[in-house]
């Protein structure tokens, strides 16, 4: 009797610690992924990596979390390519679009990424517009006269942007948008850009715009400065716009619009 009840109590014992080790596996932390390049974190908070066509190489990860077993499904083939070595997963980009990649393991535990290949962008939100004179002979009111002039007949207004849309790896050509105030319609042409230094040595970008309605515009993306710099100490867009004005003051020598903008896509 004695060995039955032991015999017993045995069994109870093993099928209880069978049921306690399933359970353990069960609580698996959550499938998630971390990039191989330190201080690097290129997935957003809603799961979204963004991906340049040019970056040929893409992102390579460490997957962490689930059973360690993994399954991968992509939504969309002809957007992104992916390779798991084992331990490492590479993503890189293939076509143009967006599509939703899934990491699953054999124990239901899942993670799902939003992925979206697209061409990279500047955009230069204009917050303030002011006007650069050179003329050694100007009057003070002749000065202030221009300025306002400048001003006042600017076709970018605050609010309005420059998007400038690259179309190649080297990130010196594409497509450019215009929007002239916040609820302005945006019209577009292409663009190129060099750069180059100014006389003080400090570096700037001509960009030069074809657009479509047949205007050409040159502008100058450089770094604020003296007055400019203490309003915004980042970035002005500047046209010249001497022509406009020197018929009617003969002593100007130069004359620029200047946007100063700030840099809204954080790239």
């Amino acid at each position: 009797m004695q060995l039955k009840y032991l015999m017993g109590g045995i069994i109870f014992s093993l099928y209880t610690l069978g049921l306690s080790s399933c359970g353990d596996d069960d609580n698996y932390l959550p499938i998630s992924l971390s990039c191989t390049e330190e201080n690097i974190s290129p997935i957003g908070n809603d799961n979204t990596l963004i991906l340049s066509p040019f970056d040929e190489n893409g992102y390579s990860f460490r997957i962490t979390g689930g059973n360690g077993i993994y399954m991968f499904d992509c939504s969309d083939n002809n957007i992104m390519d992916f390779h798991h070595d084992g331990r490492t997963l590479t993503i890189s980009p293939k076509g143009l679009g967006e599509t939703v990649f899934t990491i699953t393991d054999n124990a239901g535990n899942y993670y799902t990424l939003n992925v979206t290949v697209t061409y990279p962008t500047d955009t230069y939100k204009i917050n303030n517009i002011t006007a650069e004179i050179e003329g050694g002979g100007l009057t003070l009111n002749a000065y202030e006269e221009i300025k306002n002039k400048i001003i006042n007949t600017s076709l970018m207004q605050p609010g309005g942007e420059y998007i400038l849309t690259y179309m190649n790896k080297e990130l010196t050509e594409g497509r450019i948008t215009l929007r002239q105030s916040a609820t302005a319609l945006p019209y577009e042409g292409i663009f190129k850009k060099v750069k180059g230094n100014q006389e003080s040595n400090s570096p700037y970008t001509q960009i030069t715009a074809n657009m479509t309605n047949g205007e050409e515009h040159v502008y100058i993306l450089a770094p604020a400065s003296g007055d400019n710099a203490e309003t915004n100490p980042s970035t002005t867009i500047k046209e010249e716009v001497t022509n406009t004005y020197v018929g009617e003051y003969p002593m100007l020598e130069k004359a620029y619009c200047v946007h100063i903008v700030s840099n809204d896509n954080g790239k």
